[in-house]
């Protein structure tokens, strides 16, 4: 009987796994492809839902409590409900993967830039293997292959967007600044201090004839409205454009590619 109890009390043991909670997708495919099935991973905001004003839902409050960790990424939403998040749960500890990354002007997007992406994995790693340090040196390899990986992708999306090098491309939310710093291009955002104001659309209707637009970006989740308005005013198309997909290498990719089509 004595050694069927250790049995199974080592199969729990084995089977045990670290409950990570994150506020965007994007940072569900960096716990995944460094821990693996030794982590199970709580979403707060889904792929595509503005990630800037979202309030979690009751049951996702009641989730949360389960979870060891929590890796904030620097969004606004974070500040309110963290708090609020530790006082239920206090035996949960919070990593702030941001941390060590210069923002610019407040911009909260920092894993659509390269060093960024890197310093938001660092942590991860640092993250996974204090709350789970019997794999430590799993998180450690894997890790490093995934800033590898992160290195690969950027530099692919070097070699795609070279030749367009001071090109200018216009989105309703300034989200890709720290991509377009990247790459050499110029974003120039509609909405560049909340919702626009009509002023707003005049000035971006004369940018978008000065750079000859003809495709204006509306980031998923967050209103197209005035990316509607300006198109409109100029015959453009508008497309929508994710900066927080769960298959982070699929979407970099996916900016690259959207970015040239409204550049030819």
């Amino acid at each position: 009987m004595r050694m069927i109890i250790l049995l199974l009390f080592s199969v729990s043991l084995a089977l045990a796994k670290v409950t990570v909670a994150v506020s965007i997708a994007s940072q569900q495919w960096m716990v995944k492809n460094i821990a693996g099935d030794l982590a199970d991973v709580i979403v707060i905001v889904p792929a595509g839902v503005d990630a800037h004003s979202y309030e979690p839902k009751p049951a996702q409050m009641a989730e949360l409590s389960k979870a060891h960790i929590y890796l904030a990424c620097g969004l606004e939403f974070e500040k309110a409900w963290i708090g609020k998040l530790t006082s239920a749960a206090p035996n949960l500890k919070v990593y702030y993967t941001d941390q060590g990354f210069a923002k610019v002007g407040g911009d909260t997007h920092i894993w659509v830039s390269k060093a960024g992406t890197r310093v938001m994995v660092q942590a991860t790693m640092k993250a996974l293997s204090e709350a789970d340090v019997k794999n430590a040196g799993t998180y450690q390899i894997n890790g490093m292959k995934l800033l590898q990986a992160v290195d690969r992708t950027f530099s692919q999306a070097i070699s795609m967007l070279a030749q367009y090098n001071g090109r200018a491309f216009m989105v309703n939310h300034p989200a890709l600044g720290y991509f377009a710093a990247d790459y050499k291009l110029r974003q120039i955002a509609i909405d560049k201090n909340g919702e626009a104001k009509p002023a707003d659309i005049a000035a971006a209707v004369e940018a978008a004839k000065k750079e000859k637009i003809t495709m204006i970006f509306a980031i998923s989740g967050e209103s197209d409205k005035s990316a509607q308005a300006v198109a409109n005013e100029i015959g453009a198309k508008v497309e929508k454009i994710s900066v927080t997909d769960d298959d982070w290498e699929q979407m970099i990719g996916a900016i690259a590619t959207q970015l040239i089509l409204s550049f030819n």
